[in-house]
C-alpha cells in the first residue's frame, strides 16, 4: 500500500512538499479503519458503529469501490461524532493512520491457517460452523483462554466471562452479520467475552495482475514491451515498475480527490 500526502504551508510563496510512503502490507478496508478511529474515542462508539454497519444489506457492499466504502464509513460515523471529530476522522482516513492496526489483526488471523470466510476461536478451539458455536461454548469453560491484547474490542458486559470468543470476519460482510447477531446476544447474556477482529487485508497488488496486453500500453510515456525486448535482463524490475505505475493511476489518483479532502478540511480546527 502506498500513501501520498501533500503539505503546503500558509505563508505566501511557500513551496509544496510531496511525501510518498510505501508500506509492506496490503491495503486495508476503510470500514475497519473507521471502526478503529471510533474505538480510539470509546468502546461504546466502536460497537455502535459496528452494529450500524452490520444492519446494512451485505449485498449492497459487494463490488463497492474504495470511494463507496469511504462514503459509507462517513455516513455511519456521522451520527456518532461531533463535527470536529468528523474532520479528524477524515484526516485519519486520508493518512491511513489506522491501517497498521488492521494489518496486525489480519496477520493474526492468517496465522490461524484456515480458509473459511469467517470463523471463531472459542477458548483456543476453532470452528467455521455457526451452528456448532453453542456446543463449543458449552465445552470451552474449562479450557485455557486465548491470548488477547490491549487493542482488542470487548463487547460490553462479557469481559469477565470464562469463555472468550474471537470472531474472525470482515465487518460489512454477510458472514460477519450472521455471526455478529448470534455472538452479540450471547455476550449480552453474559455467556461469552465477544471480540471481533478482521479476517484479512485487501491485497490489490498481487503478482501476476498484469496481462500480456498491458505490455503494449503506453503508461506515463513508457512502452514496456519495447523496454523488455531491449533489456531482457531487467524484465522483472520493469514488470514491478509497470505494476507500480498502474496502481498509481488506477488506485491512488482517485484517492487524492476524495480522501485528501479530509486532510484539507481537518486543518481548519488547528488554525481556529
Amino acid at each position: 500500500m502506498m500513501l501520498t500526502v501533500f503539505v503546503r504551508q500558509a505563508q505566501p510563496k511557500s513551496k509544496s512538499v510531496s511525501v510518498s510512503l510505501e508500506t509492506k502490507w496490503a491495503s486495508t478496508p476503510l470500514l475497519l479503519e473507521t471502526s478503529e478511529f471510533l474505538a480510539s474515542e470509546s468502546n461504546s462508539l466502536f460497537w455502535r458503529f459496528v452494529d450500524s454497519v452490520a444492519a446494512e444489506d451485505p449485498a449492497s457492499l459487494l463490488g463497492a469501490s474504495d470511494e463507496d466504502l469511504y462514503r459509507l464509513s462517513l455516513r455511519h460515523a456521522k451520527p456518532l461524532l461531533s463535527p470536529i471529530h468528523m474532520k479528524l476522522l477524515k484526516f485519519a482516513l486520508s493518512l491511513r493512520y489506522y491501517s497498521p492496526a488492521i494489518a496486525m489483526y489480519a496477520q493474526a488471523a492468517a496465522e490461524k491457517k484456515t480458509s473459511c470466510e469467517a470463523f471463531v476461536e472459542v477458548n483456543n478451539m476453532i470452528t467455521c460452523e455457526l451452528d456448532a458455536t453453542t456446543a463449543f461454548i458449552k465445552v470451552a469453560a474449562g479450557q485455557p483462554k486465548p491470548s488477547v491484547i490491549g487493542l482488542d474490542h470487548h463487547y460490553p458486559g462479557g469481559k469477565d466471562s470464562a469463555v472468550v470468543v474471537i470472531l474472525y470476519a470482515e465487518v460489512g460482510s454477510a458472514a460477519f452479520t450472521q455471526w455478529h447477531a448470534v455472538l452479540r446476544e450471547k455476550a449480552q447474556d453474559g455467556h461469552i467475552d465477544y471480540i471481533p477482529t478482521t479476517l484479512r487485508a485487501e491485497n490489490k497488488n498481487k503478482e501476476g495482475d498484469l496481462k500480456n496486453d498491458d505490455d503494449e500500453e503506453e503508461i506515463e510515456g513508457f512502452i514496456f514491451s519495447t523496454l523488455k525486448k531491449q533489456h531482457p535482463e531487467l524484465s522483472k524490475n520493469l514488470t514491478e515498475f509497470q505494476q507500480h505505475l498502474k496502481n498509481s493511476l488506477e488506485e491512488l489518483a482517485p484517492l487524492k480527490v476524495w480522501q485528501l479532502q479530509g486532510f484539507c478540511t481537518s486543518q481548519r480546527p488547528f488554525h481556529t
